[in-house]
């Protein structure tokens, strides 16, 4: 969530309904607040916030039109986990976003995560299960992902993601329905958002009804490397540093500010 001009591009571009979100590093002090803020406009969210330390943490942000009510589930010790159920008439949809870190014991992780889908393998909404699961998938599986597919089809899952979504060129966020609920039209994998690529899932329903509202964002992606270098060096703070501390900091604020509004302007669009 420290990529709010990022987010609100990914909303702008891709016009989602949801967004299911790993990794928030929202803490249980100031993730409400936090979140609140970074949400665009005519979206609300709920989210899991990571309890012990710093990291981790899940999200799902949603359209405000969208009902939505989450499940509970004991803590996991190999992975987070938000469970909501989403109302998007006539289906309603049953979510998971989960997030296992890299560290987390892959035989604890395989126990844990069988439980959790025996505890919602009969549930009569449409199941989707989203994230972030660090065990990847592409060309020759390891034997800790050979085993979370193989236990994920025990329970009639089908995983759809097909092309690398980490810069490493790894699978490692994946997309999990069951064929029977006929749920998903199919997935893409946009450009980078971080290290790793958004997941576009496309589903079999109608999108809510959703008044147009502006957004601001800065295309930060399109950002020249080179030129932006070039005239960070023609700046006052590089050619003639003030020796007077608080003129040195008005120029660094004033004169990336600057920089920032010349290669990414804010463009404000109807979405």
């Amino acid at each position: 969530v420290n990529k709010i001009e990022a987010l609100n591009e990914l909303v702008s571009d891709a016009r989602p309904d949801i967004l299911a979100i790993t990794e928030t590093w929202l803490t249980p002090t100031n993730g409400d607040h936090e979140l609140a803020a970074c949400c665009p406009s005519g979206f609300s969210a709920v989210h899991q916030p990571r309890a012990s330390r710093r990291g981790g943490g899940v999200a799902v942000i949603f359209k405000s039109t969208i009902s939505v009510r989450r499940h509970s589930h004991p803590t996991f010790n190999s992975f987070e986990l938000i469970d909501c159920s989403l109302s998007l008439r006539p289906i309603a949809i049953r979510l998971l976003v989960v997030y296992r870190p890299p560290a987390s014991s892959h035989s604890v992780f395989r126990d844990e995560f069988s439980s959790l889908l025996e505890q919602i393998a009969l549930t009569n909404e449409k199941l989707l299960i989203v994230g972030d699961f660090n065990l990847s998938i592409r060309d020759q599986p390891d034997d800790a992902a050979q085993r979370l597919l193989d236990s994920t089809e025990a329970f009639g899952l089908s995983q759809l993601v097909t092309s690398a979504t980490h810069e490493g060129g790894s699978i490692l966020d994946l997309v999990f329905t069951r064929s029977s609920d006929d749920l998903v039209r199919g997935t893409s994998v946009l450009g980078f958002f971080s290290d790793h690529r958004p997941v576009l899932v496309s589903l079999s329903c109608r999108s809510p009804r959703f008044p147009s509202m502006p957004i601001s964002f800065r295309r930060l992606r399109d950002i020249d490397p080179e030129a932006f270098v070039h005239d960070i060096e023609r700046l006052n703070l590089i050619t003639d540093p003030s020796d007077a501390l608080d003129c040195l900091v008005a120029q660094y604020n004033d004169g990336l500010r600057s920089l920032i509004d010349k290669h990414a302007p804010v463009v404000t669009k109807n979405v």
